[in-house]
Formats: C-alpha cells, structure tokens, sequence
C-alpha cells in the first residue's frame, strides 16, 4: 500500500491541517463518532472493559521526584519495576497516565514562622499552582496482542469478537495485578 504525503497549503487540504505541516492522507475522510474511537464498552467490578475483550485496571501511583534519587537509587528502582513487570502474563501493556490540572494556592499562614516565609505564602496565597496525579494501568488481552488487532485498526470485525470468560479473566487480572503491586 503506497501512502500520499500531501502539502496541507494546498486549497484541497487547508481545512484538514495546520498549515505548513504535511497531512497522510489514505483515502476518503469518513464521518466517525466519538463513540467509535473510544475503546472503553463498560466499567464493572473495579475493571475497564475493552470493546476488543481486553480488561484493565487502574492504580493511583504515588511517585518519587526523580531528581531526588542518587545513581544508585535509581538503578535499584528501575530494577525493581523490570521484576515486578516479568511477574505480568506475557503481552500485557502497562501504562502510565499523569493528568494536570490548576488549582488556587491556599494555606493558613501560622504567626510562628518567620517573617520572609509568611510573605511568601501570602504572596502565593490564590493564585492558581499546578497539580498532578499519576495512574498505572494493566491491560490484559484476551488474544495475542499485535498492532494490527489494536482497537482502533480491527474495525467492524470488533462486533464480532465475544466477551467470553470475563469473570475468569477478571480474577485472572486482579491476581496478577496484585503480584505486580506486591513486587514493587
């Protein structure tokens, strides 16, 4: 299959892209909804069910800064992760999901501290500081995984595959799921 790299300042494309960018173009654009893009089919029991048959679960992670860690320290983390994801059933996917959001600074200032640190937390108190939460998700596959059965590449033939043994699979994930937990 031979790919089209287009120009997107030419008039036929402007709307599709930035300008000055190049646009891959394979074929007629089709109208999709959100729906059609969105892997998720339910959530039940703690799990995230896949329209593919695939189950994840989802962990808060509480994360070091990494500037705070010696050569040493950081050698025995990444170890440590490379051993707690050996414990995961082959072809399961792990991924890390950080989301940010504003919120306004606040604090009660206590009269006991000195000077300089009450005028900063009064200086910064209401204005808008950065938040951050991080999550690990597990997923686990019920076929092989492989990038031409991800999602978004199987199409219509997703309808076709059955959500079969979701309970065992479930029990099956919450166990590895634990072991990998327990590992790190």
């Amino acid at each position: 299959m031979r790919h089209q790299l287009v120009n997107v300042n030419s008039p036929t494309v402007t709307k599709l892209a930035m300008p000055g960018g190049i646009y891959r173009h394979n074929g007629p654009l089709k109208d999709r909804l959100l729906s059609d893009c969105i892997s998720i089919a339910s959530f039940e029991q703690g799990c995230v069910i896949n329209k593919d048959g695939s189950l994840a679960l989802g962990f808060q992670a509480r994360l070091f800064e990494e500037e705070s860690l010696n050569p040493d320290q950081f050698r025995s983390i990444i170890t440590e992760l490379a051993t707690a994801t050996r414990k995961l059933p082959t072809g399961t996917v792990v991924q890390k999901l950080d989301i940010y959001w504003e919120e306004d600074f606040q604090v009660e200032v206590p009269p006991e501290v000195p000077f300089f640190h009450q005028q900063t937390l009064t200086h910064h108190q209401g204005r808008k500081i950065l938040k951050h939460r991080s999550y690990v998700f597990l997923r686990f596959f019920n076929v092989a995984y492989h990038p031409s059965n991800t999602f978004l590449s199987l199409g219509l033939w997703i309808k076709s595959i059955p959500l079969t043994d979701l309970e065992e699979r479930r029990k099956e994930a919450i166990r590895a799921s634990e072991a990998f937990i327990a590992a790190i």
